[in-house]
């Protein structure tokens, strides 16, 4: 049972930097395009194939370490799990608003979907925090 702990929180944690990169590389894209069909096209390319299985990956991995201690929550494995819950929220929140946006007002959108990746970032980060500071 100790080498399946052991193997899970491995994989957990790269997942949660496969994720982190995955984050700052949205954040690159979203700075360097200019044109919001090009960028609309290239995110219906590129949120199935990165975006989606590094988060439900991260989650995946956090449920099998929750079971294998058999689900003992504590503050860390909470606060993980109401991080998630906001992760997937705001990501549905840009999605459906670059789906709404037209192409002149792309600009403006620019300027939220920032805002939704910092603090996407910045959940990922103070949750890594929180849990490395209160796991048990």
């Amino acid at each position: 049972m100790e080498y399946m702990l052991h193997y899970g929180l491995l994989a957990h944690k790269y997942l949660i930097y496969a994720y982190i990169a995955v984050l700052f590389f949205h954040l690159a894209v979203l700075l360097k395009s200019e044109d919001g069909s090009r960028y609309r096209r290239f995110m219906l390319i590129y949120n199935p194939m990165l975006v989606l299985p590094t988060l439900g990956g991260v989650l995946f991995s956090g449920l099998v370490l929750l079971t294998v201690n058999q689900f003992s929550f504590d503050i860390a494995n909470s606060v993980m799990i109401v991080a998630s819950i906001g992760l997937i929220i705001h990501e549905y929140k840009r999605a459906k608003e670059l789906r709404l946006t037209p192409n002149a007002e792309f600009s403006h959108y620019k300027k939220r979907a920032l805002r939704y990746l910092a603090t996407n970032i910045f959940i990922v980060f103070a949750t890594t925090f929180i849990a490395i500071k209160f796991a048990s």
